[in-house]
């Protein structure tokens, strides 16, 4: 009788480790808007896959250069949890609501 067949997990090469959106937020402590943003101002490199190229990953070189440039400038998870508010703050502005109005008021669902 012939051995089964097993599945092995090949390990990814860095290179090809990828994070999607919500993982590089999650990651950097900031909302999925402003990571977006970072990516279409070309400050945070992503590629597109799929058809369509709709899905956007972050390369996690990429995304470890990214750290390492903002910590060489000083930069705290806090400081990114400010430029998120700061975001948020623009957002609402240009929507012309305050940016508790996009987030919810949670006094409201009391």
């Amino acid at each position: 009788m012939p051995e089964p067949i097993t599945k092995r997990s090949i390990p990814l090469p860095p290179s090809l480790q990828l994070f999607t959106i919500t993982e590089t937020a999650v990651i950097l402590g900031v909302s999925r808007r402003l990571v977006s943003n970072w990516i279409q101002e070309g400050a945070l490199p992503a590629i597109r896959l799929g058809p369509g190229q709709r899905l956007v990953r972050v390369n996690v070189g990429d995304l470890e250069a990214f750290i390492a440039k903002a910590r060489d400038k000083g930069m705290t998870l806090r400081d990114f949890q400010e430029a998120d508010r700061a975001f948020a703050e623009k957002l609402a502005t240009e929507a012309g609501q305050t940016a508790s109005d996009l987030v919810g008021d949670s006094s409201r669902n009391r």
